[in-house]
């Protein structure tokens, strides 16, 4: 059929009629190929049977420590190693593309003719933290080059040079070869040619690599520069943490611009640009344990991508910038053991993502901005060791995600904010060593998570009320520090309800009244008590025999005793024993000797032992003072385990005895004694 050259509307019918079959083709190829897809992937084979003979092969190379924890304790023959053995997994044709057996206990050599490298559908390779008997690096890995995308060694206990052949994966996403002491010769030779072919990767992780198997500091610049100018366009991660880096830190990592995480912690770097902090992907930058890294924070751009910023222990110092509040997505900011100064920014709590703030160990100064009242998803405020007056940082009423508040070690005063005592995951609550005033809020003794509470070296006054603590609930506290206040009243009974407590400490307070040590019996984990500087306590010391399982430490000085607590004698776990400045007559009881490690009865009035010369060869006795007492006449044989004895000020007298040739320190002034003795023996 012949159409007329001079008819347009024939060629445009024509033209659309040719084009409407060709959509209709199309649309038949995309269902077609969407129907093959679906089949494909609704349908997977068993693992085929030269896979799971690979794998067997490859667990029985390696001995298994703790078999119920491995991940290769589920590999058994007769089963599919697709379907059910832990950290394999399989493509739709029945071949094992990844294997995961980190943390599996495996310990042995691998080599080159490990069946693992039989497997050549290896897509995914992780054999982190287990113990290959510092063999080398296996050359090949380099037969999964067609397929090998992301490999993991990390801590496996591997030695040696990194063999170069692994720059033929050319494929790698995801390379993970930290922590295993692997020495790099020269980062302008073997580093360049390691990641040279390395286009398509991702991540890079090196931490604890060497240039040269020293322990002297490499230049950073070398190797940062050697990385930049491989052209790894896509590099995202890169970790160099505690390779002996040194010096100052070029600008070649400028030309990374898909970089979001860089980490050189742990290292021994000089000079960090301030243009870094504005590589345009970066999220997260660790710069800490760099103790002598010099600098200060460079003016934030508004959008700046950073989300974690970590600087501890280095030595940057300067004022917190105002533009802090221009990184709105930052969660993370840890500047702890540096040298910033000065009053922190009220930007600073404009950062409403802030989930982790430390500040420790700084010079700061001032008060804290009303505006940290706008954090609600704040984790941990650390701020102790610093200047920081007036009134504690006062918490938003919805910040509910708050469980660890460490302010101690501050000029703070004032009362505890009442939001302290309604923050349900609160754990630690440091707010020791600070001008703090006020009572303690009795709803803080029960916060649901509430481990560790620190309020000593304070001014809190009151009397802790048992009627405010209600008789249903538990507490999970494990430590309680109290002392060095002005508290007053009974030492609470509600104590005996912390049925998790390990560390008590009431000491230098105004408590009075009789103190029943019963109520400590069910504190099965109460390895201390502190009760010293108390003097109207009045501490029960009949022939009670009672148990604290876990008591390891007692302190009691200066609580106006007239003798040792005789329930004392049946802790079985009684390690050190402090009752000085007391007024405990009589003689030093003989289960002194034998039970304890520790005895200082320092400034009382004893006069004698009750069993003096009695065999001592399974005492552990190894310090011990009772200077400023009223002993006299000779000396006992003391305990070979002794170490330290001060018997100083007394009225002992003859010739000293023979003391144990292991004693470090002897004091024997002021006493009665007729030198005749060579210290010779000593």
């Amino acid at each position: 059929m012949a159409f007329p050259h001079n008819h347009p509307s024939w060629f445009c019918f024509f033209f659309l009629v040719l084009l409407s079959f060709t959509q209709l083709v199309y649309s038949v190829s995309l269902v077609n190929r969407a129907a093959i897809h679906h089949n494909i992937s609704s349908t997977s084979s068993p693992c085929r049977p030269d896979q799971s003979l690979a794998l067997l092969q490859f667990k029985s190379s390696f001995s298994i420590e703790y078999y119920h924890v491995s991940k290769l304790g589920s590999w058994k023959a007769n089963t599919d190693c697709c379907t059910s053995w832990e950290g394999v997994s399989c493509d739709h044709f029945g071949y094992v593309i990844g294997l995961d057996a980190s943390e599996s206990e495996l310990v042995g050599n691998i080599d080159s003719n490990n069946s693992l490298f039989n497997l050549h559908h290896l897509q995914n390779v992780n054999l982190a933290y287990n113990d290959f008997n510092f063999s080398s690096i296996p050359a090949s890995f380099a037969r999964l080059n067609r397929s090998l995308t992301h490999l993991n060694l990390s801590s496996s206990t591997m030695s040696g040079e990194i063999p170069l052949v692994i720059s033929q994966l050319t494929n790698l996403i995801s390379l993970d070869l930290s922590h295993l002491g692997l020495v790099v010769k020269s980062p302008n030779t073997s580093l360049r040619t390691l990641i040279s072919n390395f286009s398509t990767l991702v991540e890079l992780h090196l931490d604890h690599f060497m240039s040269d198997g020293y322990t002297s500091a490499t230049s950073a610049h070398e190797w940062l520069s050697v990385i930049a100018s491989a052209e790894l366009h896509h590099l995202q991660v890169l970790t160099l943490s505690g390779c002996d880096l040194g010096g100052s830190i070029g600008t070649s990592l400028l030309n990374l611009s898909s970089l979001s995480h860089l980490d050189l912690s742990h290292n021994e770097i000089t000079y960090f640009p301030q243009q870094m902090f504005h590589l345009p992907n970066l999220k997260v930058l660790d710069l800490s344990y760099n103790f002598n890294l010099i600098g200060s924070l460079p003016e934030f751009l508004p959008g700046t991508a950073l989300q974690q910023l970590f600087l501890t222990y280095t030595n940057y110092t300067g004022r917190i910038p105002h533009s802090i509040g221009n990184l709105k997505q930052l969660t993370n900011f840890q500047v702890g053991n540096c040298g910033f100064f000065g009053p922190l920014p009220h930007s600073l709590g404009d950062l409403e993502q802030l989930a982790f703030l430390d500040l420790s160990w700084n010079n700061f100064e001032g008060e804290v901005p009303s505006s940290f009242s706008n954090f609600s998803r704040l984790e941990e405020l650390d701020m102790f060791f610093n200047g920081f007056v007036g009134p504690l940082p006062s918490l938003k009423a919805s910040c509910m995600t708050i469980a660890q508040i460490r302010l101690s070690f501050n000029e703070f005063s004032g009362p505890i904010p009442s939001s302290y005592a309604n923050l349900p995951k609160l754990t630690h609550l440091h707010l020791s060593n600070n001008q703090l005033n006020g009572t303690i809020p009795p709803s803080l003794f029960t916060l649901p998570s509430l481990q560790e509470m620190y309020l000593d070296q304070n001014n809190f006054i009151g009397i802790l009320d048992d009627e405010a603590f209600p008789n249903s609930i538990s507490s999970p506290l494990t430590r309680l520090d109290l002392s060095y206040n002005l508290l007053e009243g009974s030492i609470p009974k509600f104590i005996s309800k912390f049925t998790s407590l390990e560390y008590l400490d009431l000491s230098s307070n105004n408590f009075h009244g009789a103190v029943d040590p019963r109520m400590f019996t069910s504190l099965k984990n109460l390895s201390v008590i502190h009760l010293s500087d108390n003097i109207m306590l009045l501490i029960d010391t009949s022939d009670l025999v009672i148990t604290i399982p876990s008591l390891f430490e007692f302190a009691a000085s200066s609580c106006n005793l007239s003798a040792v607590p005789r329930f004392l004698r049946y802790q079985p776990q009684l390690n050190s024993l402090n009752l000085s400045d007391n007024q405990i007559q009589g003689k030093m009881p003989d289960w002194l000797w034998t039970n304890l490690e520790s005895v200082d009865l320092f400034n009382n009035s004893l006069v004698g032992f009750e069993d003096p010369f009695s065999n001592h060869s399974s005492s552990s006795l190894e310090i011990l003072d009772l200077s400023s007492n009223h002993f006299e006449g000779s000396l006992p044989i003391f305990p070979s385990s002794l170490e330290t004895l001060d018997l100083s000020s007394n009225h002992f007298e003859g010739s000293p005895p023979n003391f144990p040739k292991g004693m470090d320190t002897i004091s024997l002034s002021k006493n009665k004694f007729t030198w005749s003795y060579s210290f010779n023996n000593l």
